[in-house]
């Protein structure tokens, strides 16, 4: 079994408490679901997203940019997460120069 830091040890042993799973049901509801928000690092498969860093979803591959990036101005929210006293977000942006797919416009405000 992968070793996780202590914060994201308690959300895998979390989603099993009742009052966890009441929420997964009541979020069901709207098309939602519950997330481990976390990054990928040379030192650990799964590490805690810091503060000002956003991941990104781009042609099928996982990274890791700053929240201020300019690049995810016009990236869609695809997971949204509690942290310090407002949302932080998790995006996906579709490059469709680089992939030679046709991408839908992407409409989305920021919380």
């Amino acid at each position: 079994m992968e070793s996780f830091p202590p914060e994201l040890q308690l959300a895998q042993d979390s989603i099993h408490l009742p009052e966890v799973q009441e929420m997964l049901h009541r979020l069901s509801k709207y098309n939602l679901g519950i997330f481990m928000p976390h990054m990928h690092t040379e030192e650990s498969d799964f590490a805690v997203l810091p503060h000002g860093m956003t991941q990104v979803e781009r042609d099928l591959q996982v990274s890791f940019m700053a929240t201020e990036d300019e690049q995810l101005q016009d990236a869609v929210e695809v997971g949204w997460f509690w942290r310090e006293g407002s949302v932080e977000m998790c995006k996906r942006r579709c490059d469709a120069e680089k992939s030679g797919k046709h991408c839908k416009s992407h409409v989305g405000g920021r919380l």
